[in-house]
């Protein structure tokens, strides 16, 4: 007799056995899922932070992935391997937002049914190798905050990696292309979380990343407090700033338009401070806040003259700690133009509009609502309602029309800048910490503490592509009508 431990609070939920009879996988009311030896009673892996209760778990016919079904109204696939697991998908949709209460892989592994709580749908969703609607699914670090960015052109993605590491990668093949700042033995990992293959957080992780204009180097903020710049060809260390040590909300790090100087803010727990440096590391300017004011989020304005970021209290509220300003970094002079309690601060590459994250007594960069503002008339646009939880980054695309948020809740929420209007949800993490648009707006980017970087195809053309590629059979004149709108299919 064997007893299975591990589970916390009401316990397990569902059980199955492995296809080989070695292993058996349990679902937790925790939010865990687990990987135990059927001979010993062994944990072999564990799961952890997926969202939600587990309410059903089903292996794959060849024992390589487990499917889990849970409250939150999505379904996880994971791959497994001997070393532990990584979510290579999420499925979810509207009739399944009561909760995922049963999951049942095909004979042939490519294809898994979900039964939902509300008992309105059982739904049949394609998970083979071209399945999966995301154009790319990578690996990250798991269970830390993470960045990503595109280059200039769009073909290359950056993305952290393993210990204060960060991996370049080719968008169009999706192939790792290099590892900038690799793990050396002063910054190893601590080693890796239950369930993942990635590392927990080493103490040198990247906070928030940048790549140049000109796609040459990288920029990135790491919680030792360094400010790392590293060739993109090379692989090697521009230049690195000693920043000091890092508390919330941290720092951020962006270059100018023109790409000749980068612009650092970093905090200390008790004040912020906005360093300019240009791209040999040598300082030009820098921006002390006073005793008790943090600085969160920055951008250039158009011009690259002045930084836009947002002034917050590091203790209790004063009526002379908050609001958005610009600092005019050549002559060191500093202006509000928002007077609002902001978290964060970010302006639109058109210099036209800045979206603003409400503090909510944190000090961690997040809030929410965001708000959006025109920042030469001082007034409120839109706010972005509707997200649930802390927001904990927020993107404009490069034309200022569109904004992508990141929330506490796992999702990735797209939205009219202009208007505030809700355009898309995309679902797959748990939390969802950073969004970056390609520079042409047609796939967003999105790292979360699930340690993987997913992107998403937004062009509508290549959403028609991948349903074209993934349809199994012609579609019926009623099909068609309901979805093509035309009376007969073509």
């Amino acid at each position: 007799m064997l007893a299975l431990e591990g589970h916390l609070l009401y316990g397990i939920m569902d059980i199955d056995w492995s296809p080989d009879g070695e292993r058996i996988a349990t679902a937790g009311f925790d939010g865990s899922a687990r990987v135990f030896d059927a001979q010993t009673g062994g944990q072999h892996l564990a799961i952890l932070g997926t969202g939600g209760h587990i309410y059903s778990i089903d292996w794959s016919p060849d024992g390589t992935r487990l499917v889990g079904g849970k409250s939150d109204g999505t379904a996880n696939v994971w791959q497994v391997t001997g070393g532990g697991a990584r979510e290579q998908m999420t499925l979810t949709a509207q009739d399944t937002r009561k909760g995922v209460t049963g999951v049942a892989f095909s004979p042939d592994g490519t294809h898994v049914l979900t039964g939902d709580a509300g008992i309105t749908a059982a739904r049949i969703w394609d998970v083979g190798i071209a399945g999966d609607a995301e154009v790319a699914n990578i690996p990250a670090v798991a269970v830390t905050a993470g960045a990503v960015d595109f280059s200039s052109d769009g073909r290359q993605l950056v993305a952290t990696s393993k210990a204060g590491s960060v991996t370049v990668w080719d968008t169009p093949s999706v192939t790792p292309v290099r590892t900038l700042g690799a793990p050396s033995p002063s910054s190893s990992a601590l080693g890796a979380a239950p369930g993942y293959d990635a590392p927990l957080a080493s103490g040198a992780e990247v906070f928030s990343l940048d790549v140049s204009p000109d796609g040459r180097l990288v920029a990135a903020v790491r919680f030792d407090g360094t400010v790392r710049v590293w060739d993109v060809e090379t692989g090697r260390d521009a230049f690195i700033v000693d920043a000091g040590p890092l508390q919330p909300p941290y720092g951020t790090v962006t270059w100018s338009p023109e790409g000749d100087v980068l612009a650092v803010t970093t905090n200390d727990g008790t004040t912020g401070r906005a360093t300019v440096i240009d791209r040999s590391g040598r300082v030009l300017a820098v921006h002390q806040e006073e005793f008790g004011v943090a600085l969160s989020g920055l951008t250039f304005t158009p011009d690259g003259e002045q930084l836009v970021t947002a002034r917050m209290p590091t203790g209790p509220p004063t009526p002379d700690a908050g609001g958005v300003v610009t600092w005019d970094w050549r002559s060191g002079d500093v202006e509000p133009i928002i007077d609002t309690p902001a978290a964060f601060a970010l302006a639109s590459p058109t210099g036209r509009l800045v979206a603003t994250t409400s503090q909510q007594g944190t000090l961690t960069g997040s809030g929410g609502p965001v708000d959006v503002w025109d920042p030469a008339a001082g007034r409120r646009v839109a706010t972005l309602a509707g997200s649930g939880g802390a927001v904990l980054d927020v993107a404009f695309s490069a034309d200022g029309s569109r904004l992508a948020t990141s929330g506490q809740d796992g999702t990735v929420r797209i939205w009219d800048a202009a208007s505030g209007e809700e355009l898309l949800v995309l679902r797959g993490h748990y939390p969802a910490f950073s969004v970056a648009f390609s520079p042409d707006g047609s796939q967003l980017a999105s790292v979360g503490s699930n340690g993987v970087v997913r992107v998403w195809a937004l062009d509508l053309a290549e959403l028609v592509q991948i349903a074209e590629d993934e349809l199994t059979r012609t579609l019926t004149d009623e099909e068609c009508q309901q979805y093509l709108h035309v009376q007969r299919c073509p």
